[in-house]
């Protein structure tokens, strides 16, 4: 994990004129896992290959077994859809991109080069100003994994500027996120509150509970790093308590990890204790695993 909750990124949507089965859409915004399960259920029953049925629910199959972190079962569909030479664009660039991520988790920088490449090439040759808005957001946050910030958020920017006083607000969720994590990584914690206040307002419109419970804690840390931290305090436990209706596994144990530093800080032992005791270590990035050791070597 990076300071804040970065999608890397989930996108369950439909190209226009598709229909799509209300119950698998709902599930894929919210449980990989079943997610997953149900689509590989529709893909072993009878859906036609190389049909757009067929394309949408290999898009959500792949994005499910990246975040399931399979990347095994990923790589062999990727390898499927790499070898059709024409796919629909929007499916095209999920491909590459995925498959560009998958060769940085698995350490393979030939790969990556080559997907990062076909990436590039591909978006070269498209109108930016006809591209689907999450096809460019999707590409926008690519631009992460490259550490390039400001080139995703240039791309951002106009999407944001074109959707601002728009209804959809699963769009503007998934914009502001992406900008408020790129001005985080640059350090610009001013302009990422902002940003993340916006993704946590839109979110509460959504159907969504874990998307806006994950922008809810990014506006705890973004408060956190402006040094308002009696205000975070309140964020991170209000989103405690609401993850308890909702269930967030990662939310509740990033917001456990952060209240026991705050506290561990502030000389509170007993509130630190209570925390403590409720952090998952094997459900922390590395970074956040060796804090977690020093502070309980300290205690």
């Amino acid at each position: 994990m990076k300071f804040f909750v970065v999608l890397f990124i989930a996108f369950f949507y439909c190209p226009k004129g598709w229909t799509t089965p209300a119950k698998i859409e709902d599930t894929c915004q919210i449980n990989p896992k079943q997610c997953l399960k149900l689509v590989e259920e529709r893909l072993h029953t009878g859906v036609e290959p190389k049909t757009s049925e067929w394309y949408r629910f290999k898009f959500l199959q792949i994005q499910a077994l990246f975040d399931l972190e399979q990347a095994q079962a990923l790589s062999k569909v990727l390898n499927e859809l790499n070898s059709i030479s024409a796919l629909p664009t929007f499916l095209q660039l999920k491909v590459y991109i995925l498959s560009a991520k998958n060769a940085m988790f698995r350490n393979n920088v030939q790969d990556f080069d080559l997907y990062k490449s076909k990436t590039f090439t591909l978006m070269k040759a498209l109108n930016l100003d006809t591209l689907d808005p999450y096809s460019l957001i999707e590409y926008a946050n690519f631009h992460i994994y490259l550490k390039d910030y400001q080139t995703g958020i240039e791309l951002l920017l106009p999407l944001e500027e074109k959707f601002r006083d728009h209804p959809n607000s699963e769009l503007k969720k998934t914009i502001y996120t992406n900008l408020g994590n790129m001005h985080a990584l640059q350090k610009l914690y001013k302009d990422a509150f902002s940003y993340f206040k916006l993704a946590f307002e839109n979110a509460q419109l959504s159907l969504n509970k874990h998307y806006a419970l994950m922008t809810h804690y990014n506006v705890a840390r973004s408060h956190q790093m402006l040094e308002m931290h009696h205000e975070a305090e309140q964020i991170f436990l209000d989103v405690l308590a609401a993850e308890k209706t909702i269930g967030h596994p990662t939310i509740k144990n990033l917001c456990h990890y952060r209240l026991a530093m705050y506290y561990s800080e502030q000389n509170y032992h007993s509130k630190l204790k209570i925390h403590l005791e409720q952090v998952d270590p094997t459900k922390l990035s590395t970074k956040l695993l060796n804090k977690y050791q020093l502070l309980l070597s300290n205690e």
